[in-house]
């Protein structure tokens, strides 16, 4: 089943159970994956093709787009570089989890439309998918 982006909530912690939500939330990427590739090729290879092997995994970062509010700016600045628990939250209840902190903050400013925030989070561990029931 498709499910539209419409609904997806964020969410932030310091327990492994996420529970302040982060409102007027605009736009919001799931975990960037990203696995190492470890080079096997050797100089006998009959066909001359490199090989290779799966290597470290990597959670990689998140981004997330809010609407400014002066609080929310204050309370989000004031986590940069703070460990916290972090959730995705789709529509029909699946959601995506992780650990790991706020390593860049910025504001959008543009003449003709909303002040927004914008934020990375930096994945620490192995993020987990939930489906929902």
């Amino acid at each position: 089943m498709v499910d539209k982006g419409y609904g997806t909530r964020f969410f932030w912690g310091v327990t492994s159970t996420p529970v302040t939500e982060i409102v007027q939330l605009v736009d919001v990427s799931s975990p960037a994956i990203d696995v190492d590739d470890i080079d096997t090729s050797i100089m006998q290879s009959t066909d001359q093709y490199r090989t290779f092997i799966a290597g470290w995994k990597d959670g990689g970062e998140t981004n997330l787009v809010v609407q400014y509010a002066k609080a929310v700016t204050a309370t989000l600045f004031a986590e940069l570089t703070v460990e916290n628990y972090f959730k995705v939250q789709f529509s029909d209840g699946s959601f995506w989890q992780w650990q790991g902190y706020i390593k860049g903050f910025s504001n959008e400013i543009e003449i003709d439309d909303i002040v927004r925030i914008t934020l990375t989070i930096k994945i620490n561990g192995v993020p987990a998918f939930t489906p929902s029931a």
